[in-house]
């Protein structure tokens, strides 16, 4: 994990108690046949250093969300973080079903694969030449040999052309299945959405444009952040602390979606211009710039 999480290292040595496999371990290793690699350090399972999550733990979802939560990378890195810290066997399933299912990621990561939609086959021919408009060929003489190998070339195209459907069904069926619909499909190509109240885009989109979702659906519709200049702006959480600036305040903004690491210093003008209908707290400039973590740290 890219920093340590206290409460969650306590929450789980309160639980490993309860879980038979980590009970069923430190048997193990109390009488000596666990294996060189399982030891128990500060009351922790650990497996070459690693502290051991059985898969029945109720803590995976904050386990998966620190060490994926903070930057939101793809699969390997996710799990090499993860790995750095915990053992369980079948983690990478764990880690690729979590990733799979982050709404951060499926909202603004583009998906490496073929185009959503259904595949749209072209018409298979019917007979040689039926897409040629004009044909200068004439003149011919008819032998009897010819005609014998004409009908055998329509023998072997007609074969070829029934392999061709019978193909063509199966890769749409293949391609079409699992696709997901949204409110209203429009036709073969495009489909209706539910946007949020204040967009000012169409709702019908092609089908290229669209993914499908993982996970549990959200219940409600993802509002629109604030727009200045036509950019998204974040949207603040709250306001950690305030500092004096010279003749203004310096605010310490934690924002929506991101880890409180990831705060940032904004002057105060401009966070007002930015964001008027926030509601700033008097006690943060009351206090002189002190904050609870300062008395905490001094």
């Amino acid at each position: 994990m890219s920093r340590p999480d206290f409460k969650l290292f306590n929450d789980f040595k309160m639980e490993a108690d309860t879980l038979p496999e980590i009970i069923a371990k430190r048997r193990e290793i109390d009488e000596g046949t666990a294996g060189a690699a399982w030891t128990v350090v500060d009351d922790f399972v650990m497996n070459h250093g690693r502290i051991f999550v059985p898969s029945s733990s109720s803590l995976w979802p904050q386990i998966l969300e620190a060490a994926h939560g903070t930057r939101h990378e793809g699969v390997q890195k996710t799990l090499q973080r993860l790995q750095a810290s915990f053992y369980t066997p079948g983690a990478a399933k764990l880690v690729r079903q979590f990733v799979q299912d982050c709404l951060v990621c499926q909202r603004n990561k583009t998906e490496h694969l073929h185009p959503a939609g259904l595949l749209q086959p072209l018409d298979v021919p019917s007979s040689v030449w039926s897409d040629i408009a004009m044909d200068f060929v004439e003149g011919l003489a008819w032998v009897a040999s010819l005609d014998k190998q004409l009908q055998k070339r329509d023998e072997f195209l007609a074969e070829i052309r029934e392999r061709l459907l019978q193909a063509q069904v199966h890769m749409k069926a293949t391609y079409d299945k699992d696709q997901l619909w949204v409110l209203e499909r429009i036709d073969s190509v495009a489909y209706r959405l539910l946007l949020p109240p204040k967009a000012r885009i169409h709702d019908v989109f092609h089908v290229a444009f669209l993914k499908k979702h993982y996970g549990e659906p959200p219940v409600d519709v993802v509002p629109l952040p604030a727009i200045a200049h036509g950019c998204a702006l974040p949207t603040p959480l709250a306001i950690v602390r305030a500092r004096p600036l010279h003749n203004s305040w310096d605010l310490l903004v934690q924002w929506v979606g991101h880890d409180p690491a990831e705060a940032t210093w904004e002057l105060l003008e401009d966070f007002k211009e930015r964001y008027p209908t926030f509601q700033l707290e008097d006690k943060l400039f009351s206090q002189g710039g002190i904050s609870v973590m300062d008395n905490f740290f001094g």
